[in-house]
């Protein structure tokens, strides 16, 4: 009888919880909104991207919408060319709200975006959204970590869901969660602005400092 336990898949998560996830140091460069859907949190982003001066990388997931719903997601890349949609979905509606997930476009798509973002050497990199259509993805989770480990500051998104690869994000030492309500959004974005503008200065980005809209 096969154990799961011992699959290549297990086995490759296991690396990544037990090696990669402990390599965050004491300076938090990462910061991650988080909360309940629909709260703003993408919004929040877009609010900070508008008045920030430097060179930004990274990938957004956006919805897919026909017949004024949406029938699902992909994901684009925020400082490259756009691909076609029909070639980045990351999940697609079924019949009876059934969602179909596509690892292999984070394994290749999604994998590609965030090494071109390191190389591209970016003042900040965008994570927007990290959630549970990845979860099957290793190496795009791999990349995940490299992008986390590197000096340049991170502000994403974290779906509020109890998951091996986001629960590792969660607990590494040089990251940042902000839950973002309905109620403290405004605040939350006075805060962000701020936070974010200390992770600047701690990498030596002083002079790069988010713009209020």
């Amino acid at each position: 009888m096969c154990d799961p336990a011992n699959s290549r898949y297990f086995l490759t998560l296991r690396y990544i919880l037990s090696n990669i996830t402990e390599k965050g140091g004491s300076v938090i460069n990462n910061i991650f909104l988080t909360g309940k859907i629909q709260m703003g949190k993408s919004t929040l982003i877009n609010r900070i991207l508008a008045g920030f001066p430097g060179k930004v990388a990274g990938f957004r997931t956006l919805p897919y919408v026909e017949n004024g719903q949406i029938n699902g997601f992909y994901i684009e890349s925020i400082s490259e060319k756009p691909r076609p949609k029909e070639l980045a979905f990351i999940a697609r509606c079924r019949d009876n709200d059934h969602w179909e997930a596509f690892p292999l476009i984070f394994e290749q798509l999604g994998t590609s975006i965030l090494k071109n973002s390191l190389a591209q050497e970016p003042d900040l990199i965008i994570l927007d959204e990290l959630g549970f259509f990845e979860r099957n993805a290793m190496q795009f989770h791999i990349q995940v970590f490299e992008v986390l480990n590197s000096p340049i500051p991170v502000l994403g998104v974290l779906k509020q869901y109890d998951d091996k690869f986001l629960n590792a994000i969660r607990r590494r030492e040089d990251v940042e969660l902000i839950t973002i309500t309905e109620r403290n959004r405004e605040e939350m974005f006075q805060i962000l602005e701020k936070r974010l503008e200390e992770v600047m200065s701690s990498v030596g980005l002083d002079g790069k400092k988010p713009g209020v809209v």
